[in-house]
């Protein structure tokens, strides 16, 4: 789905490192959102995989775009 090399935040000088992938960081601000529009998550593993599938619809809309 995701081009490889695809990061967020790319850290050039850092083979070994080379930073974090663009699908966790898109999950991540999903699941933060989710967290600021709710008082109480009930189920934690539904909100991570939320999350991610939010992240991956992302992800394959900028593919699109860019192609």
């Amino acid at each position: 789905m995701k081009p490889k090399d695809d990061y967020a935040l790319p850290r050039n000088n850092m083979s070994w490192a080379p930073g974090m992938e663009l699908r966790d960081w898109f999950a991540g601000m999903a699941l933060q959102g989710f967290l600021a529009s709710r008082d109480r998550l009930v189920d934690w593993d539904l909100a991570v995989r939320s999350a991610y599938v939010y992240a991956d619809a992302m992800i394959e809309h900028r593919n699109k775009e860019q192609n």
